[in-house]
């Protein structure tokens, strides 16, 4: 039996969804978006047991370690993600987006995060 566990941003806007599988595979992603990742993709790069590295995921997104990156286009959105912070990813983004899209960096707690290439202009 599928189970889902639902976390909605204090703001209201971002419903993030837990979802295990009748198979036992958790993945994790955003309500909208078709970005998602899975527990044994994150338990192998933190080196833990997926219940772990599942909890320290939702920690970290919950608690503002984590940058959501939310991309639209005038009539649409188009997806909803969690950037990965080891890499200059955000930079990229802002720099191979098109012109008729946008991208929205924030926390959970709806705070906004402005990528360094930004800060330093």
């Amino acid at each position: 039996m599928q189970t889902q566990k639902t976390y909605t941003s204090p703001d209201g806007t971002l419903t993030f969804l837990v979802v295990t599988d009748d198979d036992g595979d958790v993945s994790l992603g955003f309500e909208r978006g078709t970005w998602h990742t899975h527990a044994d993709i994150l338990a192998e790069l933190q080196g833990t047991s997926e219940e772990n590295a599942v909890a320290r995921y939702i920690d970290d997104l919950l608690n503002d370690k984590s940058v959501i990156c939310i991309y639209r286009e005038p009539d649409r959105l188009l997806d909803i993600t969690i950037a990965d912070l080891n890499y200059d990813d955000l930079e990229d983004d802002l720099l191979r987006k098109p012109d008729n899209e946008t991208i929205e960096f924030r926390y959970w707690s709806g705070a906004p995060y402005t990528p360094k290439s930004v800060q330093s202009r």
